[in-house]
């Protein structure tokens, strides 16, 4: 950058380029060349820390220019939408990494049968009770798992209501277990919206959650 001597303000070299289209400059101008036309470099300066730092009018000190910072604190409205902003990024990256760890649970199955896993549990459970029972009595009806089995055994499958119950619960049982993934993205949830800062917030990750 560049001090305009002229009109008191700071330049790129493109526009003095365009200020002076008269003036041959070459790609990388002298400092003494820039300065015979009005236009001394800025020196750069370190850049200072804080919450929201932008580059302030430069400054003469001893006929040379330098870049100069302003430096603020964030507003409670800037800190608010950071906070919130954080949570956001946070809860996505967190429910992102929970469905990559269910899905290879739950992959072979589409999502309209899964929403029928209740009521296969409960048939499946309530059959494999009669059985375990001895059989005594009427066996309890399982519309959902009849259809089922209508469908997979076809017009000439021989699979028996009693061999489908097994494998309905067995698959229950290892939805079940899964289920703990569920809970700790719960507790990853909770933890993220109770957060105060952003840092803490994304320091909640599915890694670190499994981790504690």
């Amino acid at each position: 950058m560049y001090r305009d001597i002229v009109n008191q303000r700071d330049v790129s070299l493109p526009a003095i380029r365009q200020a002076l289209p008269q003036v041959s400059l070459p790609r990388k101008p002298s400092d003494a060349q820039m300065a015979a036309l009005g236009y001394p470099r800025i020196q750069s300066t370190p850049r200072p820390t804080g919450d929201v730092v932008t580059l302030g009018e430069s400054q003469e000190r001893d006929s040379v220019w330098y870049q100069t910072w302003k430096v603020r604190e964030l507003t409670e409205d800037e800190l608010a939408e950071q906070l919130a902003q954080a949570r956001q990024d946070a809860l996505t990256q967190l429910n992102a990494d929970y469905e990559a760890a269910m899905r290879p649970l739950i992959k072979t199955y589409p999502e309209l049968e899964r929403e029928s896993w209740d009521q296969q549990k409960s048939e499946a459970s309530a059959y494999q009770a009669w059985l375990d029972d001895g059989s005594q009595g009427t066996a309890p009806a399982t519309p959902v798992l009849d259809r089922i089995l209508a469908g997979r055994n076809g017009t000439d499958g021989t699979e028996t209501i009693a061999e489908l119950v097994g494998k309905v619960l067995k698959n229950v049982e290892a939805f079940v277990a899964s289920q703990e993934l569920t809970g700790r993205r719960h507790r990853g949830e909770r933890l993220i919206l109770a957060a105060e800062t952003p840092e803490a917030a994304r320091a909640v990750t599915w890694v670190s959650l499994v981790l504690k």
